[in-house]
């Protein structure tokens, strides 16, 4: 099954929701700093993405990125989630804020692999150069024996002081 084009527009609204989220699911102080850094800057570097499209670079750091934002996400929240008891310390007693903010942080992550499935849509249409080229090369090249050998480099001098 090959998967559908994807357009940057897409790209914009998966940024935009998962920015709303990820600021809902910090309301309350429950989740650790390294939450907000990995989240924000995986947007940040999404963002990129849509500005530069050309650049598969950054294109293939946005999607190992949210790859890694997904399993952190999931090791945070498993970790830092303590069944509501803390709520009166964290939120100021309201469990109500509590539950909303610990809902948008599941919801953020449900959402994070259908995101992933339109980055790499998105990613191999955009295409050759980065990942897939090199990919696609690796294939033409195994087995015939074409691959040039690995030379050693040129002697350097060292910098005068």
């Amino acid at each position: 099954m090959a998967l559908p084009k994807v357009s940057i527009v897409f790209l914009q609204v998966v940024i935009v929701i998962h920015f709303a989220l990820t600021v809902w699911a910090n309301q309350c102080i429950w989740l650790p700093v390294s939450y907000q850094f990995c989240n924000f800057l995986v947007l940040a570097v999404g963002v990129g993405a849509v500005v530069a499209p050309s650049n598969h670079a950054i294109s293939e750091l946005f999607l190992f990125g949210v790859a890694f934002a997904l399993l952190h996400d999931i090791i945070i929240i498993a970790v830092t989630y303590d069944n509501d008891k803390k709520t009166g310390y964290v939120c100021k007693g309201n469990k109500d804020h509590f539950r909303f903010s610990f809902a948008m942080s599941i919801l953020n992550l449900l959402l994070k692999p259908i995101s992933l499935i339109l980055i790499v849509s998105n990613y191999l249409t955009r295409g050759d150069g980065g990942l897939k080229e090199k990919v696609s090369q690796y294939r033409a090249n195994r087995g015939t024996g074409t691959e040039p050998p690995n030379q050693a480099l040129p002697p350097q001098e060292p910098p005068p002081y």
